[in-house]
């Protein structure tokens, strides 16, 4: 926590000379997070979007704080503007604000929307090679299990389990970042 408090401290600096800078909104959004003060964390996500719009990792921490606190149709506003904004799916954010947006269409009731965005998440996390990709493998594949239990037209197709000549829709590509 010691280190969490530095980088406070030194990112409050920067917002007390610079009041409307993006980064270090976005960074004391995700300090705040990490030390589990998650208002104070939100805020500032908001900031960070406010100041800049366009930041595709501001509105993935936004989306996933909100998708967090159950706010699901905020989440997914965020989530579908995190996408919208690497439109060549450079950017880590992209896969993850994907399958984000596939489990915010289920809990928000709409299955048909789900499906193929949670579909295409697992086809584009297959693609990817990166630390951690097992574990959202694994939270994708659970989203299309709880759509296919909850949503009888989707009950046979539920496998998560894919051809592997299958291709995500051109909507959502991404590779993953550098060094990942």
């Amino acid at each position: 926590v010691n280190r969490d408090q530095e980088a406070i401290d030194v990112y409050n600096q920067i917002l007390s000379t610079q009041p409307r800078n993006a980064r270090a909104s976005l960074r004391l959004c995700t300090a705040y997070r990490k030390i589990g003060q998650f208002d104070q964390a939100l805020g500032y996500c908001e900031d960070a979007v406010r100041y800049d719009g366009n930041d595709p990792e501001a509105r993935f921490w936004l989306g996933f704080l909100q998708y967090q606190s159950r706010a699901f149709e905020s989440a997914l506003a965020s989530f579908t503007a995190c996408v919208a904004n690497d439109p060549g799916g450079q950017n880590w954010t992209t896969l993850e604000c994907t399958y984000r947006m596939g489990l915010s269409e289920f809990y928000l009731g709409d299955c048909d929307a789900a499906w193929p965005i949670l579909r295409d998440a697992l086809l584009l996390a297959r693609s990817t090679t990166r630390d951690g990709i097992d574990t959202i493998v694994a939270n994708i594949s659970q989203g299309m299990l709880a759509v296919g239990e909850s949503c009888p037209e989707y009950r046979g197709l539920a496998s998560p389990l894919l051809p592997e000549t299958e291709e995500p829709s051109p909507a959502v590509t991404a590779t993953p970042p550098p060094g990942a």
